[in-house]
């Protein structure tokens, strides 16, 4: 078992797995192509607006610093208070309404978890893409949060058995990736003998690069259902 410390993530990579990221990358560009279409192409113009993003930027990293430092918390999901905090959040969603559905899913996610946290202790290399890895599992149970909600609130057949499917799809994607982590932190044990010592290194990264793009498949194909849904969770 190797003894590598597990290594510090930058403030920017932390950010990148956080949707109010985005969000924030969307409102600037929206800002600043309306500020120069309001105003006209020219260079101060573009100055000002490049300043006014560049420092919304400096200011939302700032402020991940300020709540790590303050609350002793990490964005860091092999932490397991960053994981929960994050399940917290889509648990609020449905926990009244659908307890049953949501134990399921909480369960999955966090045993997960503890594979994914029992194989960076050993591989501690692999940190990044366990980090991207347990991303895809919070994003897979929003998806069956959303799904859930839709189920039981569209009237329309044919979006039922649209929910019906991106629940099941979710549910499996769970199951599988749950499969697949076990499968890697059991090969990560038998690496340990010298006769397979040549292959884990290439093996362990290229699992889970294909682990975390069938999950961003899945998840990719379910975009539109999840957008309707929040609409309907809004109301």
């Amino acid at each position: 078992m190797r003894t590598l410390s597990t290594p510090t993530i930058p403030s920017w990579r932390i950010a990148l797995n956080l949707p109010q990221t985005y969000f924030l990358i969307f409102g600037n560009a929206i800002g600043y192509v309306s500020l120069i279409h309001s105003q006209g192409l020219r260079l101060i113009v573009c100055s000002i607006g490049g300043i006014i993003c560049v420092s919304a930027g400096i200011a939302w990293l700032l402020k991940l610093q300020k709540i790590q430092s303050t609350f002793n918390f990490s964005f860091d999901l092999l932490d397991l208070k960053a994981f929960q905090f994050n399940l917290k959040n889509l648990e609020q969603k449905i926990i009244t309404q659908f307890p049953i559905a949501w134990q399921k899913m909480n369960q999955s996610a966090l045993e997960i978890h503890k594979i994914a946290q029992e194989i960076s202790i050993s591989e501690p290399e692999l940190h990044a893409e366990l980090i991207e890895t347990l991303y895809t599992v919070i994003r897979l149970v929003e998806q069956g949060v959303y799904a859930t909600l839709a189920l039981h609130k569209v009237q329309t057949e044919s979006y039922k058995n649209q929910a019906r499917n991106y629940l099941k799809a979710s549910y499996e994607r769970l199951k599988k990736t749950q499969n697949n982590l076990q499968q890697l932190r059991d090969q990560i044990v038998l690496a340990q003998l010298p006769e397979t010592e040549l292959t884990r290194e290439y093996t362990l990264p290229k699992r889970l690069q294909i682990l975390i793009a069938d999950n961003k498949t899945v998840l990719q194909a379910s975009q539109n259902l999840n957008l309707k849904e929040k609409k309907y969770n809004e109301k």
